[in-house]
């Protein structure tokens, strides 16, 4: 038997940002199986409410530049960032910046 993850995100603990008041979510993903069924939106609440928990003010996401990943993001209210953290933007620069 096998085991399939039906989604997971991840937090990152290392403060961005010229204020150092940006957290970046380091992971979203939902499995194939289970997209479309509200899954990353609960992933997204919950990663923003340990983020306010943490005293956030912002959220840095690097996303995939994929319809479905754009779609949700803009969806969720997500907008691209004024300006992009260097060193995060050096390690995956094809991905969009929120």
């Amino acid at each position: 038997m096998g085991f399939t993850w039906a989604g997971m995100a991840v937090l990152g603990g290392e403060w961005l940002g010229e204020e150092q008041d940006q957290l970046q979510m380091a992971f979203l993903y939902v499995s194939r199986e289970y997209r479309r069924q509200g899954g990353a939106r609960k992933l997204m609440d919950e990663i923003c409410r340990l983020a306010r928990e943490k005293q956030a003010n912002q959220l840095y996401i690097s996303a995939t530049e994929t319809d479905s990943a754009l779609g949700f993001y803009f969806a969720y209210g997500c907008r691209l960032a004024p300006k992009v953290d260097r060193d995060l933007y050096a390690l995956e620069p094809l991905e969009s910046i929120w």
